[in-house]
């Protein structure tokens, strides 16, 4: 394993040249009650899994089963096994009574005794184990520490049941031969290795069958609140790929969106608009020469005929259907296009609403600057002598040419160009303090700024007016606005957590707060890597600080082995548009060293401005870049 060394520490930022894969085979099944260990949650294990499964235009669903226990070769694949017997779906009382089922065939008679009925499953991340070791008259004990995330209903985790921070949890697993079939082995006990007060009950599955193992994760779409920029928001799902035909998977998905969205997103998007209507069918068919048929009971209400088809399609693409969609309604046609790409525009994290601009700015010796043209300044900054000077930290919005600056003076300034061909102009709004974050635009038709000081996060527009956005109890030390603009990570209290964002007008609230498990401890930075994924900031196993990218309901993570010696103190990322369906972010950190790096999964690089000479500055002579070119710092994309 080879190691290469930053250059801005002694000790060096480390990247590891192939990626420490920890695949965790999903777990499931455990339906005894059992008290759970308290304590804070250790981190555990990076869940790293292969490319999820493509799917073709026609009918052919997957061919994975549940694991059984006759495939175990030793007792901790029986555990491991055992704990994946669940996977499937999970929508109604028959399916959760089958996985029941399908994990008490794990069971010895002993054991099937005393496991209770169960009709829910618990989602948990393996933080350690399994460990065999050897017991009494040829018994073998596996142990498992496991950190709750929720539960998994209709293909979302819910983690209102269990305590936040979530707590970890030491089972142990006796095993035994089975007598009725030599060579194979049944569980008899599971027992917890500790007492404590908080009971994990029910059936469980590893997180790491969430990730393209057993299940795909899927964004399904919602239609939001906000009508001066009504748009689809979405919301995370996990599409059984276990004994369901590809028809099966699509109508799980139609019958998501006729269930509403998940607690998640509260009042950020419209509720009950599909109430007490069904698809008939009631399951989908493979698409004809005509395309996928769709057919509801009766018409939404509140919503076009136009909006029915852009949210089923959007919440389709792009792993289960992205060819041409009939709708009916009753089993009457009903006039909408279907086929054209027209639909891609309601997704408010694609085109229209975000460009996609990858330019990179910086701010350099207290200048606002592009990276790769630095003597090309942003139009709200062009002035270095008066606005674009003594900055800190910056933003540039990606629909108008305005700008909000944290100056040196520990102020706020909010403005731009407001008018064409006249200059810019800047206003010092009403918030100051001492600890900052990056001020961010929200996406909005009319502009406003959100930025945290001091742990608080506000609303700024542009006459310099502050409002408050009370988001969680904790100081707020970092956060990142979602591209859809209706969602928000913060980094609060040393941990990460994500809520929703209704936006009427100019007037924002936040919805309850979710925590996000990352695995890393002491929080520092967090951003959007992609729709359903943040990308986190704090400190690993070891001293080092590293990079952790996870799904918003921390069900799945996985740490970068990219390791930084010193502080990360900021983390900006760029989401890919939906519509190009790349899930590779572009991503830059900043460190406490007063260094940039462009950052990836597997390596990084120090930022450098390309061509730096002659670039502006704010002197008093013409304006030519000083002789030693200060360092890029706190990095950023357009917002």
């Amino acid at each position: 394993m080879t190691r290469a060394t930053a250059p801005d520490s002694p000790g060096g930022a480390t990247v590891v040249d192939r990626r420490q894969v920890l695949r965790v085979i999903a777990l499931g099944g455990a339906a005894l009650a059992v008290p759970a260990a308290c304590g804070l949650p250790s981190g555990g294990r990076p869940i790293v899994d292969g490319p999820a499964p493509t799917a073709g235009p026609g009918g052919s669903g997957s061919d994975l089963k549940a694991p059984v226990a006759e495939d175990a070769t030793d007792p901790g694949a029986l555990v491991k096994n055992f704990l994946g017997a669940v996977a499937g779906k999970l929508d109604v009382e028959t399916d959760f009574g089958k996985a029941n089922a399908r994990a008490k065939a794990f069971l010895t008679a002993k054991a099937q005794r005393t496991w209770p009925s169960a009709s829910q499953v618990t989602v948990v991340r393996v933080v350690d184990g399994p460990t065999s070791s050897a017991g009494l008259a040829g018994e073998t004990f596996v142990d498992v520490t496991l950190q709750p995330v929720g539960q998994l209903s209709s293909g979302f985790v819910d983690p209102s049941s269990i305590p936040m921070p979530p707590p970890t949890v030491g089972l142990r697993f006796t095993v035994v031969l089975n007598e009725q079939a030599p060579g194979s082995y049944l569980i008899d006990e599971i027992a917890p290795r500790t007492a404590n007060a908080f009971p994990l009950t029910g059936m469980l599955l590893d997180s790491g069958g969430l990730d393209g193992q057993w299940y795909q994760p899927q964004l399904v779409y919602f239609w939001s609140t906000d009508n001066a920029r009504k748009g689809l928001v979405p919301d995370l799902r996990y599409v059984p790929m276990v004994g369901l035909t590809r028809e099966s998977q699509r109508t799980e998905i139609v019958n998501w969106i006729l269930g509403g969205p998940s607690n998640l997103l509260g009042n950020a998007v419209a509720n009950n608009l599909y109430a007490g209507i069904s698809l008939l069918g009631p399951s989908l068919v493979a698409p004809d020469s005509n395309g996928l048929l769709i057919n509801l009971s009766a018409a939404p209400q509140g919503l076009t005929s136009q909006q029915v088809m852009d949210q089923l399609r959007w919440s389709l693409r792009p792993t289960f259907y992205e060819g041409p969609v009939r709708l009916q309604e009753n089993s009457q046609n009903v006039k909408a296009d279907g086929s054209s790409d027209m639909y891609l525009k309601s997704n408010l994290a694609d085109e229209p609403y975000r460009k996609g601009d990858e330019t990179a700015y910086c701010v350099v010796g207290g200048v606002v600057r592009e990276v790769t043209d630095p003597d090309q300044l942003p139009q709200a900054l062009t002035n270095v002598n008066r606005d674009n000077r003594n900055v800190r930290y910056a933003a540039l919005s990606g629909d108008h040419p305005y700008a909000a600056l944290v100056k040196t003076d520990n102020h706020l300034y909010v403005g731009g160009v407001y008018r064409d061909n006249t200059e810019p102009v800047f206003v010092r709004s009403e918030l100051e303090g001492t600890a900052w974050t990056r001020p961010v635009f929200l996406p909005a038709d009319d502009p406003v700024v959100m930025v945290a000081v001091d742990g608080r996060l506000y609303r700024v527009d542009l006459q310099g007016k502050k409002t408050e956005v009370s988001v969680i109890e904790s100081p707020v030390t970092a956060f990142s606005v979602a591209p859809d603009g209706h969602r928000i990570a913060v980094i609060a209290g040393g941990s990460a957590w994500v809520c929703a964002l209704r936006v009427d007008g100019q007037d924002i609230s936040a919805g309850p707060p979710r925590y996000i498990a990352s695995g890393l401890s002491g929080l520092t930075g967090i951003a959007w890597s992609r729709l359903d994924r943040v990308l986190i900031a704090g400190r690993g196993t070891t001293a080092n600080y590293q990079l952790a990218q996870a799904t918003i309901d921390g069900a799945v993570a996985e740490t970068w082995p990219v390791a930084f010696s010193y502080k990360i103190t900021q983390v900006v990322a760029l989401p890919r548009l939906p519509s190009t369906d790349s899930n590779v972010p572009r991503a830059m950190v900043q460190t406490d060293h007063n260094i940039a790096y462009y950052v990836s999964s597997s390596h990084f690089d120090p930022m450098k401005l390309k061509n730096p000479g002659g670039s502006p500055s704010p002197t008093a002579s013409a304006g030519h870049a000083p002789a030693t070119e200060p360092a890029p710092s706190n990095p950023f994309y357009l917002d």
